[in-house]
């Protein structure tokens, strides 16, 4: 299932029957997702976990808007406009730690187990999230152009886009990211990256083309134009021939790749900000509005935390406490 979090407080929800809109209480500027939960950033600064059966927790985290989450090993991150990243408990959102930035833009960010990678105007910041919730810098590496996007692909490989529609691959040895390639992907800003299981890397941006690569040879494998902007882009992993590109108006494209063309779309009623697989079928909100879609979507409603969500969250550990729901 595709989550599509728009303007006006609204989540449409897009699998293979058919799509729905539902009401949130905030505006969502940045979402992550996992197999069994989504974790949902708005512009006030709140903070929102969803299981496969309705909200976990909600709280407010910062005072700025929020520009990026993350689900790590030992929590979630997140990232807000003031350039302030923060570590919370993954079972009541409370604050952990905080790292911040200074002169410098952040972009994007990404995770692989503990280690957090930063996307700013300098190049890439790389933290380790301890199981204490802690954050600890590890190390920086300069870019000649501001990174915008970052994905990881396995546990030693990065892949960054930059402002002048580069992407560059990068290896981690030790304590360094070293800079293996760099490709002339778009003729402008990479908006955005995708990687499902090390092998296939989605690209997409402003320029409104949205491309696929071989993450071993970086040869792009196929492409697709809209003449408008491109800003997030996913893989399925159920279907890893199907691939979603968000516009930076309203519209949603459905792509298969092995048929090269656009199979459907999803036109929401507002301006789209991010979208998150939910890949746990159960997930289901409140419909509200049908959205128009030409090739499939469907919708459904939770209350509580599925079982094997609270059987993740209370096998966690975090400041030497266990983390056990109550529901």
């Amino acid at each position: 299932m595709l989550a599509v979090f728009t303007d006006g407080n609204n989540v449409d929800l897009l699998s293979a029957l058919s799509c729905s809109s539902a009401s949130l209480p905030e505006t969502v500027t940045a979402c992550c997702s996992d197999r069994e939960c989504a974790i949902t950033g708005s512009f006030d600064g709140t903070v929102t976990l969803m299981g496969t059966e309705g909200v976990v927790w909600s709280a407010r985290c910062s005072n700025y808007c929020i520009v990026y989450v993350v689900l790590c090993t030992f929590g979630v991150v997140i990232g807000s406009l003031d350039g302030t990243i923060t570590s919370l408990c993954l079972t009541d959102g409370q604050v952990l730690d905080e790292y911040t930035i200074v002169d410098t833009q952040v972009s994007d960010v990404c995770a692989n187990k503990n280690t957090v990678v930063v996307a700013c105007d300098q190049g890439i910041r790389v933290l380790d999230l301890q199981e204490s919730g802690k954050l600890v810098f590890r190390f920086s590496s300069s870019h000649k152009s501001a990174m915008k996007s970052v994905s990881f692909a396995g546990d030693n490989y990065l892949f960054s886009g930059d402002a002048s529609g580069r992407i560059c691959k990068w290896e981690f040895v030790g304590l360094e990211a070293s800079l293996i390639s760099s490709e002339k992907a778009h003729s402008d800003w990479v908006s955005s990256l995708h990687t499902i299981d090390g092998i296939k890397l989605a690209s997409c941006s402003f320029d409104g083309s949205m491309k696929v690569w071989n993450t071993v040879s970086m040869e792009c494998v196929a492409t697709f134009s809209q003449n408008e902007e491109l800003i997030d882009v996913l893989l399925s992993d159920t279907s890893k021939s199907v691939i979603y590109a968000a516009s930076n108006e309203n519209t949603v494209y459905v792509y298969d790749i092995a048929a090269s063309e656009c199979t459907g779309k999803l036109i929401s009623d507002n301006r789209i900000k991010c979208i998150a697989l939910l890949i746990d079928s159960k997930l289901k909100i409140d419909p509200i509005t049908r959205a128009k879609f030409t090739g499939g979507g469907r919708v459904s409603i939770a209350k509580r935390i599925s079982s094997k969500v609270k059987d993740r969250l209370s096998n966690l550990r975090y400041s030497g406490r266990s983390t056990g729901v109550s529901l």
